[in-house]
């Protein structure tokens, strides 16, 4: 029995954090939320948290959006750049920044419109995540077909205020 609870520790210590993740709904002023966050890491080992959420204020929901927020350490995004998908097999996809919608933002932090995007990822895939940096180098994290999924799940989520 003490083996296998330390099994179940060490397994979920070695899981990526973003497998815990769920879509979660709250309420907003008159609205609802709906919302995917989960903790991301870059080729650089730099943590970013991702938040993918669309806002529901009456009948049609406002744009999805994919905003990118980086912890302590993590480059500078420059805006405006768009965000790049790409799979293993050369798919590419871009969402537009629309970081300035935000008003004052710190400067680790960018916001995408992936609307037009989120179904033409495959949710079975890995797809790399790409967004311009300050310096020469960008930001690349690796999306699992989990995360995919979720989004897409998001995406998919009717109306709640019906």
């Amino acid at each position: 029995m003490v083996f296998v609870m330390t099994l179940v520790l060490f397994v979920s210590f070695l899981w990526p954090s973003s497998a815990w993740a769920e879509v979660i709904q709250q309420s907003e002023g008159a609205g609802i939320l709906v919302q995917s966050r989960h903790t991301l890491v870059d080729t650089a080992g730099h943590r970013w948290q991702s938040v993918l959420f669309q806002r529901w204020g009456s009948q049609e929901p406002q744009p999805l959006r994919l905003r990118l927020i980086g912890f302590p350490g993590t480059p500078e995004l420059l805006h405006p750049q768009p965000l790049v998908l790409k799979t293993v097999r050369g798919e590419q996809w871009m969402a537009a920044d629309v970081t300035e919608q935000m008003g004052d933002h710190p400067p680790a932090v960018g916001q995408y419109q992936v609307q037009e995007v989120i179904f033409d990822l495959s949710s079975s895939l890995p797809t790399q995540l790409s967004v311009s940096t300050t310096t020469s180098e960008p930001v690349s994290i690796r999306l699992l077909p989990g995360v995919i999924q979720e989004w897409q799940q998001v995406a998919r989520t009717p109306n709640p205020l019906s």
